[in-house]
């Protein structure tokens, strides 16, 4: 006779479905890891909050590497981190609202752009694959919006050389 194998157990059923609960879980942290803003206006609205730039991810469903970025740019903590201490970041889907990206002159996908509260192009990248290369664009994108936020910097003209008065003789002083 030929002898079937043991049916799961309830407890056991139950023990699986916990951990493919968990698996999905942790396959979303990087997501949600990023305090993404749910639009554009509400990202605005904490930058001037917050007194820093917004990042504008520009996504679009098509393209893979757009669609993978939680699995690519997006993976390291350090990405993580740079996006949640130095930007509001927000994602923009480019057919989804098509009036941002051409404001903003977009032209590829997956692709940054910060601005400030009133929409201001401070700094602008390609998304790279590596998280290394995203960090170091990101956090150059970081560098020149501040620099654009502080505006010119003051004039480092020289001062005149002092005048001596014409009918006094100049001394020489000794060190």
């Amino acid at each position: 006779a030929v002898q079937r194998p043991p049916r799961p157990s309830r407890t056991a059923l139950l023990g699986l479905a916990w951990m493919i609960a968990t698996v999905a879980c942790v396959c979303r942290q990087a997501d949600a890891a990023v305090p993404w803003h749910a639009d554009l206006a509400q990202a605005k609205a904490a930058a001037q909050v917050s007194r820093r730039p917004v990042l504008i991810l520009f996504v679009a469903t098509w393209s893979e590497p757009s669609v993978n970025h939680d699995n690519t740019f997006l993976r390291t903590e350090e990405s993580v981190a740079l996006l949640t201490a130095c930007f509001e970041p927000v994602r923009v889907d480019i057919d989804a609202d098509k009036a941002t990206p051409a404001r903003l002159d977009v032209r590829h996908v997956p692709c940054a752009c910060v601005v400030d509260a009133e929409e201001r192009l401070l700094a602008r990248f390609d998304c790279p694959e590596s998280s290394a290369a995203f960090v170091a664009a990101a956090g150059r994108a970081a560098q020149d919006a501040a620099v654009a936020c502080a505006g010119p910097l003051p004039s480092q003209a020289t001062p005149p050389p002092p005048t001596q008065p014409a009918d006094r003789k100049s001394t020489r002083l000794n060190s």
